[in-house]
């Protein structure tokens, strides 16, 4: 019996297409694992360039200030060691970028900021206690010694 439905011939997809067809979805591929493994490059800092001669001159000015102030009798000597303390601590912020304003004497020991540890504490009793008036003047004269001596 005879039907009259033909068949067709088999079905094939067009080699060229079906090879586009890799070429993107490999595209794909390796874009994604690019942007998903991409090193992201350093961000470059735009750092200013410290030009600690610069900063020194400004705090030792500060000292000389806070020293005419104490030798005139305008400020007591509590309120003296309380400048030299910010002074002190304003300094370090400017030359490193370690900021010691809100650090108590325990928090800078742990900074081991060395000699600046041992200076703070020669100011604390000073300034926190009514009754101890300390050496102002030697104190003055050490803080400006480790700015002057500051690399």
């Amino acid at each position: 019996m005879q039907s009259k439905v033909s068949l067709e011939g088999q079905f094939s997809y067009n080699i060229v297409g079906f090879i586009l067809f890799i070429i993107l979805l490999v595209s794909l591929v390796a874009y994604f694992l690019y942007v998903l493994f991409k090193h992201k490059p350093t961000p470059k800092n735009n750092i200013i360039t410290k030009d600690i001669l610069i900063i020194k001159k400004k705090y030792l000015y500060q000292i000389d200030s806070l020293y005419n102030e104490i030798n005139s009798n305008k400020i007591k000597s509590r309120t003296a060691y309380n400048r030299l303390s910010v002074l002190i601590r304003s300094f370090v912020l400017d030359a490193t970028d370690i900021d010691l304003l809100k650090s108590s004497l325990s928090e800078i020991k742990e900074k081991d900021t060395g000699i600046l540890y041992d200076l703070i504490k020669e100011y604390y009793e000073p300034e926190f206690s009514k009754n101890n008036k300390g050496d102002i003047i030697s104190s003055i004269n050490k803080t400006r010694k480790v700015i002057e001596e500051w690399k």
